[in-house]
């Protein structure tokens, strides 16, 4: 997938107010919720975004058969974007 495209989904979730504590945990949980309902490629792309954000690229680790980052070791913006990736394939799937 493109980024550009990668870009359009992630911009679907709409930010009108600050973000508070409680919405980052909530997202977090529908992260963890859900990443496993992702296709490979779909997982890859979440890849991407964390490649192409301001994250320290030394925190993303390989582990086992896949990547791994602690949620600690995001900003919320990357949380932000990849729960945005993540709800938007997940309501096209519904």
């Amino acid at each position: 997938m493109q980024n550009t495209q990668i870009s359009q989904q992630i911009t679907d979730v709409q930010i009108s107010q600050p973000i508070t504590d409680a919405q980052i945990i909530e997202y977090i949980e529908y992260i963890q919720r859900h990443i496993n309902d992702l296709l490979d490629c779909e997982r890859l792309d979440v890849l991407q975004i964390l490649c192409n954000s301001i994250t320290d690229e030394s925190k993303i680790r390989t582990k086992g058969g896949g990547t791994e980052i602690k949620f600690k070791d995001m900003n919320f913006s990357d949380i932000i974007s990849i729960y945005g990736y993540i709800k938007n394939k997940i309501t096209k799937v519904n």
